[in-house]
Order: structure tokens, then C-alpha cells, then sequence
């Protein structure tokens, strides 16, 4: 057994990691991964691999490197395995690291449009809840207002057809004058309703 490498201790490191980090595997071994580890990423990972350590069971995870060659963070898929004796005992660990900085770069996008696209529709939903609701006060007083005149049609209608047989042209004429109106009235208000449909 290699005890430093099952804590996690580096022993070797391929070309990959010297053109990522520009740090040899001598100097990987002496001062370990840290310093090219995201701050954010460090403690979650060193819990993740304590787990690990401790299980025996292949571990992988999202990882931020630093870029030697830049000096920017790029998100890396790590991960590590258990290489075993023939008795079944983890003497070493093999880790690999794939660069997936762009396919999170994109689902980062992607899910932020999603949130956009999202909060639109909301918004657009509870517009039209509102437009609903307005739209059918709006109903309710209409249908009101139109059938008071029509009321007085029906009222006045009826007075004219008996004052008719009752030979009452003076109240004949009036009432005559209140249909009309009436019915002015009933006009006047689908117009308006007809210009409100527009708008």
C-alpha cells in the first residue's frame, strides 16, 4: 500500500496536466492540486473524496483547474477509481480529468434562457389572468347598462300598444319618444362595445 496515495497524495502526473497547469509531476507531488483548484470546488471535493477514500467506491465530479496558460478557471468531469490487489485491497487510485468547460458554458446559457423564457410566460399568464378578470367585469357592467334600455323598450312598449287602444295620443307620442331614446341608448352602447372589442 501507498498510504500517501490513498489519502489522495498525487505520485504521477501525465503531459495533460503539465499543459493545463504547467506543474511537473515533482512539483504536483510536493505541493499537491490545490493551488490550481477552484476555491469554490476545493472543500466540496475534499469531503467527496474523503467519502471515497473511505468507501472504496469510484468517485466522480465537477471540477474547476486553473489554466496556466491564461489564468482562468475551466470546469473539468473528474474521475477517480480504486486500483485493487489481487486480495481485493485498494493499494492506488487512478484519476483522469475531461475538459467540459464549453458543454457547461452552454448548459449555463441554455438553463438561463429556459429561466427567462419561463418568467416571460408567467408574466404573460398573469397579464392575461388580469385582461380575463377586467374582461369580465367589463361583461358584467355591459350587460347591465344594455339591459336597462331595453327594460324601458319593453315597459313603453307595452304602454304605447295600451294607450293606442285607449285613444291616448299625447301619451302615445311620449312614450314613443322614450323608445327611441331607449333604443339610442342600446345603439350608442354596442358601438362603444365594438370600440373597446377593437382596442
Amino acid at each position: 500500500k501507498n498510504p500517501n496515495n490513498l489519502k489522495g497524495k498525487a505520485v504521477y502526473s501525465n503531459r495533460h496536466w503539465f499543459e493545463l497547469t504547467g506543474q511537473t509531476t515533482d512539483e504536483l507531488i510536493k505541493y499537491g492540486p490545490r493551488s490550481f483548484v477552484h476555491p469554490e470546488d476545493y472543500k466540496k471535493v475534499d469531503k467527496l473524496w474523503a467519502i471515497h477514500a473511505q468507501n472504496g467506491q469510484p468517485m466522480e465530479t465537477e471540477i474547476r483547474y486553473l489554466r496556466a496558460s491564461d489564468k482562468t478557471y475551466r470546469w473539468h468531469l473528474v474521475r477517480a477509481v480504486p486500483v485493487r490487489n489481487k486480495e481485493g485491497e485498494i493499494f492506488s487510485w487512478i484519476s483522469n480529468g475531461t475538459d467540459i468547460h464549453e458543454q457547461k458554458q452552454f448548459a449555463s446559457a441554455l438553463e438561463q434562457r429556459v429561466e427567462e423564457r419561463t418568467k416571460a410566460l408567467l408574466e404573460a399568464n398573469l397579464s392575461l389572468e388580469r385582461s380575463n378578470n377586467d374582461l369580465q367585469q367589463f361583461a358584467y357592467v355591459a350587460s347591465h347598462d344594455l339591459q336597462e334600455p331595453l327594460r324601458k323598450i319593453i315597459l313603453y312598449s307595452g304602454r304605447i300598444k295600451s294607450d293606442y287602444h285607449e285613444g291616448s295620443q299625447v301619451k302615445t307620442d311620449r312614450d314613443i319618444d322614450r323608445v327611441v331614446n331607449s333604443a339610442s341608448l342600446v345603439m350608442q352602447l354596442i358601438n362603444d362595445l365594438q370600440n373597446f372589442s377593437q382596442l
